[in-house]
């Protein structure tokens, strides 16, 4: 549960695409709405090509390797990881349409972290503008989350680059630490502690 839960928390990192005329801030609220919402097919719609590619292509490996670490039949890890696979192997995850195995994945994250969902009902989203660099942007956001009865704000940076008709979602150097969290998480204790300084 710990690790689909910091995995989630990465992926909101992220940002989505709207058609070529929009804004980037408009973007990132679609973004925002659509994590709100749930909904992954706006979610894979919108997102870079480059970036889907590569995230199945990190991701698909990370889970190969964590499938062999979690233990047997019983341990309620191999039965969270076995709703990622649906019935499938991990040969039929390494093959499969990139956009597929995205909305999988965010199904699977979204399944096993109900109450993120409910916390985000009530959220509330400001787009406050953007720098450019080269064929990206990157919005500054604050978002508002109830939390026990007091508004907490933090503030995000979605970050977009162009693909030909419009902006895209990038996961870029988020990617790059959801990979880190699931490789540490797939190497045993014994073996992490060996290897801290």
């Amino acid at each position: 549960m710990k690790t689909a839960t910091m995995m989630l928390l990465v992926l909101l990192a992220g940002a989505v695409r709207l058609p070529a005329a929009t804004t980037p801030e408009e973007l990132a609220e679609l973004y925002f709405n659509a994590i709100k919402d749930g909904d992954v097919e706006t979610l894979a719609a919108h997102m870079h090509a480059e970036e889907l590619l590569r995230f199945r292509d990190v991701v698909v490996p990370i889970i190969e390797s964590r499938l062999g670490r979690i233990g047997v039949a019983g341990d309620p890890e191999v039965a969270v990881m076995n709703q990622l696979l649906g019935g499938d192997s991990v040969e039929r995850l390494r093959e499969e349409p990139p956009d597929e195995f995205f909305m999988r994945f965010l199904r699977w994250i979204n399944r096993n972290n109900p109450m993120f969902a409910k916390m985000l009902q009530g959220a509330r989203f400001e787009a406050l503008g953007h720098i450019t660099e080269a064929d990206m942007a990157h919005v500054t956001c604050r978002v508002h989350v109830w939390v026990m009865g007091s508004d907490v704000a933090q503030l995000k940076v979605v970050s977009v680059r162009k693909q030909e008709d419009g902006w895209r979602l990038m996961v870029a150097a988020e990617l790059e630490g959801m990979a880190k969290v699931l490789q540490f998480m797939a190497v045993p204790a014994a073996e992490r502690s060996r290897a801290a300084p």
